[in-house]
């Protein structure tokens, strides 16, 4: 019998990273070359402005306008598209998502419906910092490491 490999995205709204797990007893391994990171924000949507005192004549610069989470909406979609290639290249059969809350709401609906059937458990935690040596505990409950 095929062993499953199970995949377990580690993500925030900066970086993704892919663990594996062949088994039990096969604990948690790196996948070379899954490492994603969000493209770096290069500019500002709107100018800088300026807006006229209530008192007087002097004027004030405003601060230079972004919209909230707009790249870590991107960056959200471009994950979703890797495990959707990646799933149809059988690379994985099953998925664990880890994420920092927010990215986690904007991971699900960018999954298309193949990936999202094969995600077998969610955790809203941000493991990206976390040493790959201490992350199986994080996932004992959901996976036989």
């Amino acid at each position: 019998m095929k062993a499953r490999k199970t995949w377990i995205l580690i993500a925030n709204g900066t970086t993704a990273r892919i663990l594996e797990n062949t088994g039990r007893g096969k604990g948690l391994k790196a996948v070379a070359g899954k490492v994603w990171h969000a493209p770096e924000k290069t500019a500002y949507e709107s100018e800088q402005g300026t807006t006229n005192s209530s008192v007087g004549r002097s004027k004030h610069r405003m601060a230079p306008h972004n919209t909230p989470h707009k790249e870590e909406a991107g960056f959200a979609q471009e994950i979703a598209e890797r495990l959707s290639q990646a799933l149809a290249g059988g690379e994985f059969d099953d998925l664990v998502l880890s994420a920092a809350p927010h990215m986690l709401g904007l991971l699900r609906p960018a999954l298309d419906a193949q990936v999202r059937a094969a995600v077998i458990e969610e955790l809203p935690k941000d493991l990206v910092k976390t040493p790959d040596a201490d992350l199986e505990g994080h996932f004992s409950d959901v996976l036989r490491l």
